[in-house]
């Protein structure tokens, strides 16, 4: 049976963890559409706070990336971007929530059932693009990672190399000592 190579590997890890979020968000959006997963009250405040700081730090850190060029060669622009119109939506979505709960008056259970059923098949479908893309164009932190298990396999294919390599210089140093004594000695006479 033949190895696959490092790259394709770590590739197929990125893809398969992103496809399973996606299939998971698509199974619960689904059944929070169809009103098989209900939301109590203290379920939709969690949600919503959890949600509202999502989606202001997914704006932020899409500034942040645009403002800090380091940071931009990290990441993917187009998963910051792709992440915003949900990140504008949500926050729209909690703040009306908020508005709601502070009167003392429960949000339809029609609206949030289909505000969250939307967001998760959003995101689902989103993962998804992502996993297929991503394959063929990998992000820069995952070229990184990409990298160092290459390096890691390397080192594991040759274990004597390296202290082969710190061997010599130290022979190399000493034989080079040892002939420029000599030549001390004879100018000091």
């Amino acid at each position: 049976m033949a190895k696959m190579k490092t790259e394709t590997k770590v590739k197929l890890i990125y893809a398969g963890e992103l496809a399973v979020i996606a299939i998971i968000a698509i199974v619960i959006g689904v059944l929070k559409l169809t009103g098989v997963i209900t939301t109590k009250p203290i379920r939709l405040l969690i949600y919503n706070i959890i949600t509202f700081v999502g989606g202001l730090w997914f704006i932020v850190d899409l500034i942040w990336t645009l403002k800090s060029e380091k940071r931009r060669k990290k990441s993917s622009l187009l998963d910051k971007v792709c992440v915003i119109p949900i990140s504008a939506y949500l926050l729209f979505f909690d703040i009306y929530c908020f508005m709601y709960k502070a009167q003392g008056i429960e949000v339809n259970d029609m609206l949030v059932r289909i505000s969250v059923g939307v967001v998760l098949l959003y995101v689902g479908v989103l993962y998804t693009f992502q996993a297929i893309y991503h394959y063929s164009h990998p992000v820069p932190m995952l070229i990184e990672a990409i990298e160092e298990a290459r390096k890691m396999d390397e080192e594991a294919a040759n274990p004597n190399s390296d202290e082969q390599i710190e061997e010599k210089p130290i022979e190399n140093d000493s034989s080079l000592e040892e002939n420029k004594e000599p030549e001390k000695e004879n100018i000091d006479a």
